[in-house]
């Protein structure tokens, strides 16, 4: 159900700190996707054949739900096939999707402590970009297992389904610990 990379670079240039990037895929997702394509196909095959007038309202709703629900279908499928994460010098990014959105980004200064859990998308009330507790808990959810957790200075956590959460959790403590060391904390 997943796969994916983590790969802990070399340190970087400036203070030392540990680059990390990971990633989580859900190839269901691609199947969502194939699903999706079908819809589409199906409404457009409606729309090119109505022949008469008296069945083309009929023909025309039915069109408009597969159209509809291959583009929703579709799009879902699309933003949440993958989630990136990277840890760098100054903060962790989080990217999902074919387009990178949503996308956050959280100042290495913001994090207050980071961590490993086991995730279930039951938890979350299934895949995708997920809110809880009035928005002080949010998630991207891309498959159930490892996921990173970070709790910020303000008391939001954020969850991220990824592949070797652990190499995460160590490159944020190095890029902390590069931080203080350089005098760069704010």
């Amino acid at each position: 159900m997943s796969s994916g990379t983590a790969s802990a670079g070399a340190p970087a240039a400036a203070g030392g700190a540990m680059e990390w990037t990971g990633s989580a895929r859900n190839w269901w997702q691609l199947v969502l996707g194939a699903v999706a394509g079908v819809c589409v196909a199906i409404g457009v095959l409606v729309v090119l054949d109505v022949q008469d007038a008296a069945s083309g309202t009929a023909m025309a709703m039915t069109a408009a739900g597969s159209l509809a629900a291959g583009l929703l279908l579709g799009a879902g499928a699309l933003a949440f096939l993958w989630v990136r994460v990277g840890v760098d010098g100054e903060g962790v990014t989080v990217r999902c999707g074919a387009g990178g959105l949503p996308r956050a980004r959280f100042r290495l200064a913001d994090v207050a402590d980071a961590s490993r859990a086991e995730v279930s998308p039951l938890t979350w009330g299934g895949w995708g970009y997920r809110f809880r507790g009035a928005g002080r808990e949010r998630a991207y959810v891309i498959r159930g297992g490892p996921a990173l957790v970070l709790r910020l200075g303000d008391g939001r956590r954020v969850t991220v389904t990824v592949d070797d959460p652990d190499g995460a959790v160590a490159a944020i403590a190095a890029a902390r610990a590069a931080t203080t060391a350089g005098g760069r904390e704010s």
